[in-house]
């Protein structure tokens, strides 16, 4: 097994052995491979080298990525729980085989081998060791070379001394090495031979550290000094370790320097091995009137390699760059060439010193001039480029700042001190000029350009460069760039509504720009263009003239208008994603304030309800309100049993009472037909309501019919379209509106076509199954608010959401009841037990070998849906499929404790299942302990249900089981305070209704849910599945609950692991 395995995939993959999820492991004497099949959160094949190079394979993305993981390591301590070894030639289980061959001659050839390589020499044997404590000396070394030299291969290398009394050279490091990593004998290279133990015990602490860093790493740092840092050729390279610059630098630190004796030796010269904190002169000026002597150290050597200069004064630590090292170098050539003397006149004195003064600082002091005549700043340089456009071509002017003083190329840039030097970072300043150079612009005079095809291309390629550029680096514009970041020019936004109040007109205006240039400019804005040239010459940034918010409400106005220009309407709920550019306009604000706040600014007018709403039914009338106002649909999504019908009843009747003249038309199931009608006459009595049903010609005459509201389910709707066109109703409702969700329908496309100022759509379940059903729905409801169906589906649903969100209302019960107690869901995962396990996969493998031979694809889904039940059934307990099934279940022991847990704690529990032969097996575990209890199953009667309930709620039992679909809606159970969700279903809506036969309206209790799950299985895939599809629901309209949802083949197959 590999060394570089993590300990946490080792401790994962011996978990997997000891939960026998290792199922299957064979050897393939044809590939030399042990395979095997290993269940986690799927069953995952893994095949085991069978020879030493351990080249695994696993199906896991872990494998993928780090070749290995926890199921290979599973198999290979499967293997080792066998007695075996993943190596075929040496395990004597397959021996049988008769390709494989004998191991006896390999294991006696090995012991040989390893006598002749390990065991100790005769005249080894004659000798007794010096146990004495050995004392080292480590002598640091450079290349000798000539004086003030910078050689970029310039290496230190030690030597290594080792004695008692006496020391002497290792002359072979390599040999050397290798006894001491073994703690052998070593022969010094005395006359005797004397011989000595290279042991931790024979050395100071400090030293054997030390030689202990050096073994580790001697053979791929001499490797890498000879190969990549070209170190010399020598005969006596094995005497040799070439030093990294960190060793350096550890080595004469003080306390190592103090600990070790460590002598160092630059150019046959003994230097004491420490950093000195001062700094080496490296110039002496003799100033002379008109004629200056600059006199350099000779004695000055630069090692490039270890960042440290060395003279007769010490070694001193640098911190320059590689172009530092080579401008030293190149003033260094001309100043040898000299002996290291430079006689000048006073003015080339001085501009040598400004030049190069600040370099030579760099390296040590500069003596024999006053503070005063010097102005050091060049550690304040600031660089400076100014960029003008002429023409077509983009141009740079260079200036080089330096505290109150500057240089530059053009007349009047340039201002120097007057009686002192200044020393400029000249180094930089070639760098800048070569930095432009290399980015395509010319020197032209004294300035730097760069030509190209048109202006637009110039600013685009500015705009780069800006972003290639130094970050400490300044730059400013010429009078033709002034405006390049918009900043004096600012448009202005005005808004308009019609008389409607259902359109705004959008109009943008600059100062002192014709309207022309500005659609000109806006309409450069909507194609993504970086700038635009002005009439007058001026250069824009124009995706910086407005900001974020109102560039983004102008390029999605073009794309949902194509017609749109500057000052055109468009409708105004398509304006309130861009609440934060309009804000601050008038009539947006009054729009935006009465339907995003509508219960704040909206009043409603319910004289002759007969009912008081709550204050969350008072909030939904008033949104409602306000979008009638603005002619806008809606759709009121509350969940069920919050009263949307009486909410809608109570905005009609406010309606009615602002206009005696409006029309509605309520669209419903034909079952609520006439329950809509009681609820009008019960809630609103005063306005006329009339159910139309019946016959062809009972239908029309009823519409001929004095009513203000008329009420007809979708059938009927269907069949008497023509007649209902020929009315624009005030208000449209849609009840149960999820019915219509299929645009293909004549349904769908009947109602699209109906005319109503406004339409309202109730549903507690808007979104089923996707959101192309959601997408349908909204076409109805509020045509054009989201976009064709192609680009609705490239949405990310958070936008989706954010589009709808104004226009779709909805609140949980967990939301208007604010006392409800808390709620914990918590996932209980249990394991199968051996005997179990083996019925589970034996079936699963019929399952996907039957599904291999399938050709129809109607077969196959419900042939997956048969074979994922009884799959199920296993995981809660194999006597569901087998009634003589003598062995135990994990899942089913699990509950067991869970149950005596939770009596013990004095809670009243809840069991759901989906199975009632499970519900049985619970009932003979409660009976046989004495545990009394109620069930409800598809068989009990209406009459025992309810009294059963009435009982448990008064505390009589303390467990009821209940069958979840007979059970898990319309009861309330208050009295519980635990919920056991024995067995998953993939919808999470069926869930929830279980789970809210407990924690609803009248819970004094906070409600703990367990849901019990069997690890590696499909259980834990339908649990994935269920989160998915949560998922959906909850990003859309950003509330806890699920539509129903149907399974789908994919969703099948994902649950049975099957591609």
């Amino acid at each position: 097994m590999k060394w570089s395995i993590a300990s946490k995939t080792m401790e994962e993959g011996r978990e997997l052995v000891n939960q026998d999820r290792v199922i299957k492991l064979v050897p393939d004497e044809t590939e030399t491979v042990w395979r095997a099949e290993i269940i986690d959160d799927q069953t995952y094949k893994v095949i085991l080298d069978g020879t030493a190079k351990e080249e695994d394979y696993c199906s896991c993305d872990a494998f993928a990525k780090k070749g290995y993981c926890k199921h290979t390591v599973a198999a290979e301590l499967f293997l080792r729980e066998l007695g075996m070894t993943r190596v075929f030639k040496f395990n004597d289980e397959l021996r049988r085989y008769p390709e494989v061959e004998d191991s006896e001659p390999l294991v006696d050839t090995l012991v040989e081998e390893f006598d002749q390589e390990f065991q100790v020499s005769n005249n080894q044997m004659n000798q007794r060791p010096s146990l004495t404590q050995l004392a080292i000396t480590i002598e640091i070394y450079n290349e000798a070379v000539s004086a003030f030299q910078i050689d970029y291969h310039d290496l230190f290398y030690l030597r290594l001394k080792i004695g008692h009394q006496r020391q002497y050279y290792v002359t072979d490091l390599e040999q050397f090495f290798h006894i001491f990593n073994e703690r052998g004998l070593y022969t010094l290279p005395n006359r005797e031979r004397e011989q000595v133990l290279l042991s931790p015990y024979c050395f100071d602490k400090t030293a054997y550290d030390f030689l202990n860093h050096l073994a580790r790493n001697y053979q791929f740092t001499n490797l890498l000094a000879s190969k990549m840092l070209h170190a010399p050729e020598s005969k006596n390279l094995k005497q040799r370790y070439f030093l990294s610059a960190d060793e350096f630098t550890a080595l004469i630190a003080p306390d190592t320097a103090k600990a070790l004796d460590i002598k160092l030796i630059i150019d046959q010269e003994e230097l004491h091995p420490h950093l000195s904190q001062e700094k080496a002169q490296v110039l002496a000026i003799n100033d002379q009137g008109e004629n200056w002597q600059l006199n350099f150290n000779p004695k000055i050597k630069i090692f490039q390699n270890y960042g440290i200069a060395a003279s007769d004064q010490g070694i001193i630590g640098l911190n320059l760059s590689a172009k530092e090292y080579s401008a030293l170098d190149l003033v260094h050539q001309q100043i040898a060439e000299n002996d290291f003397t430079l006689d000048l006149d006073q003015e080339d004195a001085h501009a040598f010193l400004a030049l190069f003064g600040y370099l030579l600082t760099k390296l040590g002091t500069i003596n024999g001039i006053a503070e005063d005549k010097i102005s050091a700043l060049a550690d304040q340089q600031i660089v400076e480029l100014v960029f003008n456009a002429q023409a077509n071509a983009l141009e740079i002017a260079v200036v080089f700042h330096y505290g109150d003083y500057q240089i530059g190329k053009r007349l009047g840039e340039t201002k120097l001190p007057d009686q002192a030097i200044l020393f400029r970072d000249y180094l930089q300043e070639i760098t800048v000029e070569n930095t432009l150079i290399s980015l395509g612009f010319s020197p032209q005079g004294d300035i730097y350009q760069s030509e190209f095809a048109s202006i637009s291309q110039a600013m685009a390629y500015l705009k780069r460069l800006l972003h290639m550029m130094p970050a400490d680096w300044a730059y400013s514009y010429t009078d033709k760039l002034a405006d390049l970041d918009a900043e004096n020019i600012n448009p202005r936004l005005q808004v308009n509504s019609d008389s409607g109040n259902r359109y705004l007109s959008i109009d943008f205006t600059i100062d002192d720009v014709e309207s022309e240039e500005v659609d000109r400019i806006l309409a450069a804005i909507v194609n993504a263009e970086d700038y635009y040239q002005m009439d007058d010459g001026r250069v824009l940034d124009v995706q910086n003239i407005l900001e974020d918010q109102e560039t983004d409400m102008l390029k999605h106005l073009n794309q949902q208008n194509e017609t749109w220009h500057n000052g055109d309407v468009v409708p105004i709920y398509q304006t309130l994603p861009y609440a934060s550019a309009l804000k601050g306009q008038e009539l947006f604000q009054q729009f935006y304030d009465e339907v995003i706040h509508s219960k704040d600014h909206m009043s409603v007018d319910l004289n002759g309800l007969k009912t008081d709403l709550a204050d969350y039914q008072l909030q939904a009338v008033k949104w409602m309100q306000a979008l009638g106002k603005y002619q806008l649909g809606g759709l009121l999504a509350d969940e069920m049993g919050l009263g949307k019908t009486v909410q809608t009843i109570a905005f009609i009747l406010s309606s009615w009472n602002n206009d005696k003249a409006i029309q509605g038309l309520v669209l419903a199931p034909a079952s609520v037909l006439y329950n809509w009608a009681y609820e009008f006459r019960k809630f609103a009595p005063d306005i006329k309501v009339l159910v139309i049903d019946g016959s062809a010609q009972e239908r029309e005459d009823l519409r001929q019919t004095d009513h203000t509201v008329a009420i007809t389910s979708y059938q009927s709707y269907r069949n008497d379209k023509d007649a209902y066109q020929e009315t624009i109703y005030d208000i449209l409702v849609l009840d149960e509106a999820q019915a219509i969700k299929n645009e293909r329908t004549m349904l769908y496309q009947s109602v699209a076509k109906q005319g109503a100022l406004m339409r309202l759509a109730l549903s507690g379940t808007p979104l089923e199954n996707n959101l192309n059903e959601f997408w349908a729905l909204m076409q109805i409801v509020l045509p054009g608010l989201l976009p064709e169906a192609k680009s609705y589906q490239q949405m990310a649903t958070e936008e989706i959401r954010r589009v709808v969100s104004p226009f779709v209302y909805r609140r949980t019960k967990e939301e208007v009841a604010l006392d409800l107690p808390n709620k914990e869901v918590t996932d209980r995962y249990t394991k199968l037990e051996r005997e179990q396990k083996n019925i589970y996969l034996a079936y699963l493998e019929d399952i996907k070998h039957k599904l291999q031979a399938h050709d129809k694809q109607a077969n196959m889904h419900m042939d997956l849906l048969a074979g994922i039940t009884r799959l199920r059934q296993i995981c809660c307990h194999p006597k569901l499929i087998n009634a003589d099934y003598q062995g135990e279940s994990g899942k089913f022991e699990y509950f067991k404790e869970s149950l005596d847990r939770a009596l013990d704690a004095d809670k009243s529990v809840l069991v759901f299942s989906q199975f009632t032969s499970m519900l049985k097996l619970m009932e003979d575990h409660l009976q046989a302990m004495g545990i009394s209890y109620y069930s409800i199953t598809g068989k009990t009667k209406k009459q025992d249900r309810q009294a059963q309930v009435q009982a448990f709620n008064q505390g009589e039992r303390k467990v009821f089981l209940i069958s979840l679909r007979a059970g898990g809606v319309g009861l309330n159970l208050t009295g519980a305070d635990t919920v056991f969700l024995y067995d998953l279903w993939w919808n999470p809506a069926v869930e929830e209704q279980a789970i809210g036969r407990a924690h609803r309206i009248g819970q004094t209790h906070d409600v703990e849910v367990y849901r019990f799950i069997t690890e590696g299985t499909i259980e834990q895939r339908i649990a994935e599945l269920q989160e998915e599809k949560r998922v959906l629901f909850d990003e859309l309209f950003a509330e806890d609950g699920s539509a129903k949802q149907s399974l789908s083949l994919e969703d099948l197959q994902f649950i049975l692991g099957i591609n």
